[in-house]
């Protein structure tokens, strides 16, 4: 029989520790129970009576049970309503290695439960037609910016021009890619405090640079505050061609929707749409880069902790100096010979075991929504919600930890792919079933929706993955047939369409390396694109097989509605670069052969749509 105790003050958690112990020496579980409500007060005793407030007050009377040796059961039931949070929710191996506690957050099954890493934003002033300003001083702190603004249930624009998917052609590029003309002039001129910004689409990657000045003579030559684009690689530099956008100056902000932050007065800039009142309530600036952040040590995992029923909003990631060069799935640098890094994520878990998200949901991200790094073994994220995601939806192999500088005269930056330095930190057997992943790459187009690299025995199964800028699933990181920790891995059962709507170079299913005993099998893949702003001939396709890719099981899966264009290998339901077919093991495949086909598997496809997250059952 358990005992149920509800215990808050340091009294009752002494109490609740008798309690456990007893319980625990006639052979039971003993359970506590916190409860959490918008309406509550965090001097209470977290009954369900007389709940807390914030969520941070259950984790402070949480990590203090669990910190004394508390062993049981333990519940945060959390009330519908909005929960911003001064800080990132950090469970560490200090308090909670080991995983003696088995402890739950679990939000109301309304999908009502909002954790938000932002700040309301409600002081608005008329300041011209339609436009609105606030000063945000006080809100954000001095001098410092934001990237990313949102509203209910939307991002928000950061004033650009052109506007909507226009976009300027670059003419010339010069003086190592830091001054870039274009074809046409724009339309206001550029000075350095509007800290504005040149984002160019590159075949698979995005650059963002620092504009330092336009040219008072020729309005379309912009001179940057740094080499744009990742220099050591041709294809990830600004070229003549390439489709590229403006963002970030006062001058742009003329259309519904757009924002501008004036960092140095500290006030903020929104356009209105005809009769709104920004004032009206629903208008935050995110404050934080995350929002969950489990960690063990690497000598002692933190073990046990699920989230159920809980929407993880709002965060933000700030331009890193003068410049972002995208690389692939959202690793990127910020100067010249810079270390690689993989952009935050919302939720991060390392040295983390048997931790699960549950029917959560993860939106209005600045850079990755879920990213499962080094050590992290047994967790799971089954039936949530990705949208609106900054950079990759779900990262398995997450770089928490930014790869090192080579040292001085050493060969150009080559670490991408480096493998983790001791299998301990390897991950392994980690769990991606049923989520819905759309709208990724917001923000880095050169993002994807689940991706994984150097890890063992990863389940990416039944997933439901569209509408992306560039590929849907991206599986190992290697550019070469030599072999790595990464081996085991299953990608099945995956609903994976509508992707590549921006960039090229990608697909449906993208794999890289020497990926033994790993399958493809029984994923439905079809309308990949091909977008007008694509740079180069690069081909778009369901499963791209690129460098090194070897060992692979491929088996009954579906490729159909490839968009043609010019380019005639664009059309291929497969594709491979740099390695072969016979590299990989193969069953029976339909490839190219849609609905309209009599030799389409109707069974087969309803078979996967079945298992397939459903779109219209989001948390």
């Amino acid at each position: 029989m358990k005992i149920y105790c509800k215990i808050a003050c340091s009294v009752l958690v002494i109490i609740g520790f008798s309690c456990a112990y007893q319980s625990a020496r006639a052979g039971a579980a003993a359970a506590i129970e916190y409860y959490v409500a918008a309406s509550g007060g965090d001097s209470a005793d977290g009954s369900a009576a007389r709940p807390f407030k914030t969520i941070e007050a259950a984790k402070r009377q949480l990590d203090a049970i669990v910190k004394n040796g508390f062993e049981g059961d333990v519940a945060i039931n959390i009330a519908p309503g909005t929960y911003r949070l001064d800080a990132p929710l950090v469970f560490e191996s200090g308090v909670y290695g080991g995983g003696k506690a088995n402890i739950v957050f679990r939000g109301d099954k309304s999908g009502g439960v909002i954790v938000s890493g932002s700040l309301a934003i409600t002081n608005w002033q008329p300041a011209g037609k339609n436009i609105w300003s606030a000063d945000v001083k006080g809100v954000l702190g001095e001098g410092r910016a934001i990237r990313n603004l949102y509203k209910d249930d939307k991002r928000l624009t950061r004033s650009r021009q052109p506007n909507g998917w226009q976009m300027f052609n670059i003419k010339a590029v010069e003086n190592q890619e830091s001054i870039v003309t274009l074809k046409l002039p724009i339309p206001e001129k550029i000075a350095p405090e509007d800290k504005a910004e040149l984002i160019v689409l590159q075949n698979w990657s995005i650059s963002k640079t620092l504009i330092d000045h336009s040219d008072a003579a020729d309005a379309g030559r912009l001179y940057l505050t740094a080499s744009a684009g990742f220099t050591e690689h041709p294809a990830l530099i600004p070229k003549a061609g390439m489709s590229c956008f403006l963002e970030n100056s006062k001058s742009f902000l003329d259309s519904p929707g757009e924002w501008y932050l004036d960092e140095k007065a500290g006030t903020l800039y929104y356009f209105a749409s005809e009769g709104e009142d920004p004032g009206a309530g629903g208008l935050v600036a995110p404050i934080l880069e995350k929002l969950v952040v489990i960690t063990g040590d690497g000598n002692e995992s933190v073990k046990n902790i699920s989230f159920e029923n809980i929407s993880f909003r709002h965060t933000d990631f700030l331009l890193p100096g003068k410049k972002y060069s995208g690389l692939q799935a959202s690793f990127y640098t910020r100067e010249e010979r810079d270390p690689i890094y993989s952009e935050p994520a919302a939720i991060e878990l390392s040295f983390a075991e048997n931790i699960v998200f549950k029917d959560c949901s993860v939106a209005h991200t600045g850079a990755s929504g879920i990213g499962i790094g080094e050590g992290a073994r047994g967790n799971r994220i089954e039936g949530c919600h990705l949208y609106d995601i900054g950079g990759n939806g779900i990262n398995v192999g997450h770089r928490i930890r930014h790869m090192p500088v080579p040292p001085p005269g050493s060969p150009p930056l080559t670490n991408l792919s480096a493998d983790w330095e001791k299998p301990e930190l390897v991950p392994r057997n980690n769990d991606v079933s049923r989520n819905f992943v759309e709208y990724c790459g917001m923000v880095n187009y050169g993002a994807v929706g689940i991706f994984m690299a150097h890890s063992q025995r990863t389940l990416v199964s039944a997933n439901t993955v569209a509408h992306m800028p560039y590929t849907g699933v991206s599986f190992g990181f290697n550019w070469s047939p030599k072999e790595t920790s990464t081996r085991g891995n299953a990608i099945e059962y995956n609903h994976i369409y509508d992707v590549m709507n921006v960039l090229a170079d990608g697909g449906g299913i993208y794999t890289l390396g020497y990926e033994p005993e790993t399958t493809i099998s029984r994923n439905l893949i079809h309308d990949i694109h091909r977008s007008k702003h694509t740079f180069g001939g690069a081909p778009n396709n369901g499963i791209f097989f690129d460098e090194g890719s070897a060992g692979i099981f491929v088996d009954l899966n579906i490729i159909y509605g490839l968009e043609k264009s010019a380019f005639p290998s664009t059309t291929e339901p497969v594709r491979f670069n740099n390695t072969k077919e016979s590299n990989m093991k193969w069953g029976t495949n339909y490839f190219g052969i849609g609905p309209k086909n009599k030799k389409y598997p109707k069974e087969l496809a309803e078979e996967i749509l079945d298992k397939a997250a459903p779109e219209d059952a989001r948390p």
